[in-house]
């Protein structure tokens, strides 16, 4: 008995140890925890037992214990059930959308700036056509564990699927140090990589799934689990929500590529560029409360409020609700957008009874916008643009959203303002009606919340799927999988760029924010303030921090971008003409081929890597996955088929990137554009014909 103590105290210190040394904010938990029991402050619920031979927990107030019997045996129970099955306990982080022969043969006749699909279809139905989810895996490289327990079945499974990297979820902080006298969590990471979720919030817990995620970028596709209790099913249903709403899903590698070319349109009509790099300290907005509109069903509920109360404010507003601001007689002072699609914004103009409605706004606008429409309805110099993903301006900053509602709220954060109040942005369903947004906005859509609370995994959608997260003025409300992630990523952007001073108050009925405070409408302090003298204040405030001139640095840039596109497009070229003799001689050159294109030559101009590093995070873990199948043919002609069909793909990539920004590449040499259609009406509004090579060649020279 003895030597089982020293054993487990061992344990313990090595494991100890090597959170201290490679999980520091694991490590600090179990520190404060460890700290507390030694002290005498914290009274242990439970209590690790040694019984014939195995390891128990003991529920201390009732006497229970966790498992009841060998533990050893349940352990070996829990591997022998593990299968490379892919079917079977996994989650799948791809969409497998059935594509007939047809379909693709109309696909193939269009370019990547037509559609997503038009790239990843046909990568797509040629793994469909090889492979099934009733096959077996040949490795599993990532493994998922929900619940520890005392860890012996962590060590068990981990000998049998001996995979790369492991997840590994605790919602109970005692248990798991407890499993730090059993389970060597030190050896295992020496084998694997190991990520950890224990005690997290729900922001933490994302952050943790996501570094398990992109870790070893194509092999996610099928990410087994085992759960050690059924209660931590809920973890598994958050784990899927999580990876339908991955960025390279929701924001595919076409809208990157359509949203640089639109950038360097806006850059070479000089519109006036605002510098976001760091916050703006004594800024127009400082001294003024600031009202953030947003298009949440709360904003409906207090329409007759804020048009009674909007001298008292900096209102800014995002624009698609334009028309129900209109109607309600409020005038914004700043409107700010941020979607590439043209549809939504000549929807709302029409709805716009009078245009001069605009004509004392500020725009503030993503630069990938459909500009042309903004020029019908405000003056050039009242329009100022940021980038979002991309990098066209040098040190001038850039926002990363997945919705409007997020990037608005940063701007505030950026703008200096030192009081903002939130309405309208819920992210979450009116919780009464099952509303998505307020009444007139053209997205909204009513959910089911009656029935609609746990739909089946098959069926979840991004947009229609109904999950419950902390409320703002309720302990719980309902929201979407597409409302979840900008819930983390308004989150992530509140640490990334509130600073001490600033107060967030939230007056929306939806979802709970990090650092906001609740606030009734009735308890808003009013402010006086001459709004004339504001709107000339915010003007020049914003001006002053703005450019519509390249620099010198911004033409030299340029001419990175060209040198990278020709750098990628002989890297891809020689890829297409390999003769590979079996599938691990592929695999290894496709591992390489991602490697060499998803890498900027200056981090800073990322921007082509990145359509690639997309591209590859969809379709990559398609053909990772059909390279992975046990028991098919990889044999040559099937090698030599995917090698055609991705190379086909990646040339369309380049052809796009050269009909139109950078228009480097020889499109007959390296894609046979006369065999495609193309939007011509697109080209002609994206292609560049203001610059040309012996300009930029005399920038480069400069």
């Amino acid at each position: 008995m003895i030597d089982i103590e020293q054993l487990a105290i061992e344990t313990f210190q090595k494991n100890y140890k090597y959170f201290s040394d490679s999980h520091s904010l694991l490590y600090e938990k179990i520190n404060i925890l460890q700290t507390a029991i030694e002290s005498g402050q914290y009274r242990e619920n439970y209590a690790l037992e040694y019984i014939n031979g195995y390891f128990d927990i003991k529920e201390i107030s009732s006497e229970q214990f966790l498992y009841g019997a060998d533990s050893s045996d349940h352990a070996k129970k829990a591997a022998l059930n593990v299968s490379f099955k892919k079917n079977e306990s996994v989650v799948e982080t791809f969409y497998q959308f059935p594509y007939s022969n047809a379909n693709i043969q109309d696909l193939d006749k269009l370019t990547i700036i037509n559609s997503y699909a038009v790239g990843t279809a046909p990568i797509v139905h040629f793994m469909n056509k090889y492979t099934s989810n009733d096959d077996e895996m040949k490795k599993i490289y990532k493994f998922m564990f929900f619940g520890v327990g005392i860890g012996q079945h962590i060590s068990e499974i981990a000998l049998k699927v001996r995979a790369g990297s492991y997840f590994i979820v605790e919602d109970n902080l005692e248990l798991f140090r407890l499993s730090m006298f059993v389970t060597n969590y030190a050896s295992l990471g020496d084998k694997a990589t190991l990520h950890f979720s224990i005690m997290s919030t729900a922001d933490e817990f994302k952050r943790s799934y996501n570094d398990f995620s992109d870790e070893l970028l194509i092999k996610s596709s099928y990410l087994k689990f085992y759960l050690l209790s059924d209660s931590y099913a809920p973890k598994v249903k958050q784990i899927q929500n999580f990876a339908v709403t991955k960025s390279h899903l929701v924001y595919p590698y076409s809208y990157l590529l359509h949203k640089s070319l639109k950038i360097s349109q806006a850059i070479h009509k000089d519109y006036n560029f605002l510098n976001i790099s760091q916050a703006f300290v004594n800024s127009a907005f400082g001294n003024r409360p600031v009202l953030y509109l947003a298009a949440g069903p709360s904003l409906t509920e207090n329409l007759s409020w804020i048009k009674a109360h909007q001298d008292e404010f900096v209102i800014v507003a995002v624009f698609m609700i334009a028309s129900i601001l209109q109607e309600s007689e409020i005038y914004p002072d700043i409107m700010i957008h941020v979607d590439e699609g043209r549809v939504p914004v000549e929807k709302t103009l029409a709805k716009i009874n009078n245009l001069k409605y605009f004509e004392n706004t500020l725009f503030i606008l993503s630069a990938s916008v459909a500009l042309d429409l903004f020029e019908t309805i405000s003056k050039k110099e009242n329009v100022f643009l940021v980038e979002d993903r991309t990098h066209y301006k040098h040190e001038h900053g850039n926002l990363e959203f997945s919705s409007v509602g997020e990037a608005g709220y940063t701007l505030c954060l950026i703008l200096g303002a030192q009081e903002t109040y939130l309405i309208g942005l819920d992210l979450a369903v009116d919780q009464k009606t099952g509303h998505t947004h307020s009444g007139g906005h053209n997205t909204q859509d009513k959910l089911d919340i009656a029935n609609n609370s746990e739909l089946p995994e098959e069926t979840a959608t991004l947009r229609d799927t109904l999950i419950s997260v902390k409320g703002n003025k309720q302990e719980s409300v309902l929201t979407t999988p597409l409302f979840d992630m900008s819930i983390h990523l308004f989150n992530r952007c509140t640490q990334m760029h509130k600073k001490e001073g600033q107060s967030i108050y939230n007056l929306s009925s939806g979802a709970y924010f990090y650092e906001t405070i609740p606030l009734e409408i009735a308890e808003v302090t009013k402010s006086v303030f001459d709004k004339n003298e504001m709107k000339d204040s915010l003007y020049q405030c914003i001006k002053n921090a703005s450019s519509n001139e390249l620099s010198t640095v911004e033409k030299n840039n340029l001419v990175l971008r060209k040198n990278e596109v020709k750098k990628k497009a002989k890297v891809i070229e020689k890829f297409s003409k390999r003769n590979f003799k079996n599938i691990d001689e592929f695999e290894k050159a496709f591992i390489q081929l991602i490697s060499a294109v998803i890498t900027p030559v200056v981090q800073e101009l990322n921007e082509v890597s990145d359509i690639f590093l997309n591209y590859f995070q969809t379709v990559g873990s398609h053909i990772q996955a059909l390279i992975n199948t046990k028991n098919i043919n990889h044999g040559t002609k099937m090698i030599k088929e995917l090698q055609e069909v991705l190379s086909r793909q990646l040339y369309k990539i380049l052809h796009d990137i050269g009909s139109f920004e950078f228009n480097y590449i020889n499109g007959k040499k390296y894609f046979d554009v006369g065999k495609y259609s193309t939007r011509q009406d697109e080209i002609l509004d994206f292609k560049l014909t203001s610059i040309d090579k012996s300009q930029i060649d005399e920038w480069y020279a400069v």
